[in-house]
Formats: C-alpha cells, sequence, structure tokens
C-alpha cells in the first residue's frame, strides 16, 4: 500500500474509532477534548451504516462574509464533520440529522464547498477534494452549536475541524 493511500486509512480509522480533530496549527490529535468520556454506541441517536457517505474534508478553509476566517492543513472523515470558531462557535454537519437537536438543510456546491447563512453572516467551508468519494452531495445537514462544552475553553484565536464517527462523541 502506498503512503498515501496508508495515510487516508489511518486517518478513516481515527475517525471512525474515536472521532478526530484537526487543529489550524495542523496538530492531528486523537480526541475530540482532554475529557475521555465513555460513549455507548448500542443504541445511537442516528444509527449510521456502511451505506451512508462518509465525507472527506482534506486541506480546507472557513470564509465569512468572502473573508478568510482559517485555514487548516491534513485531512480527516466522519459521518460528522465539523468546524469550530472562538468568535462563531461550532458547527456540526452530516449527511443525516440528528432527531434531538434543530438541523437545517445547507447547500453543497460542487461536491467542495459548503455554503449556508447564519447569524446575518455568508459562511463558506471549502475543501480541496470532493466531500464525498463516490457520488455528489448537493446538501447537508446543519446545527449550529454556539458554546460547544468540550471547546468552550479554547484558545481565542484561529479554529479547529473536525470528524466522527457517530453524534455521540461530539454531543452532549
Amino acid at each position: 500500500m502506498d503512503y498515501r493511500k496508508s495515510l487516508m486509512l489511518f486517518s478513516l480509522v481515527v475517525a471512525v474509532a474515536i472521532g478526530s480533530v484537526l487543529t489550524s496549527r495542523q496538530q492531528l490529535c486523537l480526541a475530540q477534548s482532554p475529557d475521555q468520556r465513555i460513549v455507548n454506541l448500542d443504541n445511537p441517536a442516528v444509527p449510521f451504516s456502511k451505506m451512508d457517505t462518509l465525507l472527506h474534508i482534506q486541506d480546507s478553509k472557513i470564509e465569512v462574509n468572502g473573508e478568510l476566517l482559517f485555514s487548516v492543513g491534513g485531512e480527516t472523515a466522519g459521518n460528522v464533520i465539523w468546524f469550530y470558531s472562538p468568535r462563531f462557535g461550532r458547527f456540526i454537519f452530516s449527511t443525516r440529522p440528528h432527531p434531538k437537536y434543530e438541523f437545517e438543510e445547507v447547500e453543497v456546491i460542487d461536491n467542495h464547498r459548503i455554503s449556508f447563512r447564519s447569524g446575518g453572516k455568508q459562511f463558506e467551508w471549502i475543501v480541496k477534494t470532493p466531500l464525498a468519494e463516490t457520488g455528489t452531495i448537493s446538501h447537508l445537514w446543519m446545527m449550529h452549536d454556539r458554546h460547544p462544552e468540550p471547546l468552550k475553553d479554547k484558545p481565542k484565536a484561529g479554529g479547529e475541524i473536525g470528524a466522527s464517527s457517530h453524534y455521540e462523541y461530539i454531543l452532549p
């Protein structure tokens, strides 16, 4: 197996097994926060399967009203993806909404750009490679978490992106 395939497989395993976070400093972390919590996936709120589209993020940037908020190198993948900014909170995306939270449908342009409005501002999450390896995604479900518990004490600059196999790893 070549280096790139090995790296992608490792990223996928990390994302599916425990969730992953990439920071704007381009460091890979293996958990959502220093606080490890036990997650029971016997009866998940959204039972993702192998048939669900895995969302891939590689070398992405977040723009607000056309201006760069932050960019992140590297790659990760999961059924649930998110980005966090101390200024705007966390935005969570998936092909399937969580039934206990308010999600809204947002547009995906050319399988590379998630576009939405929040708080009167236009956001775009732009990724280098297609979000879906096969097929094309034209919309996702998004939730705005203004005060995410695991991230509230993070530094006030930059931002983070992440991916997880299940909502239970990132939502209370």
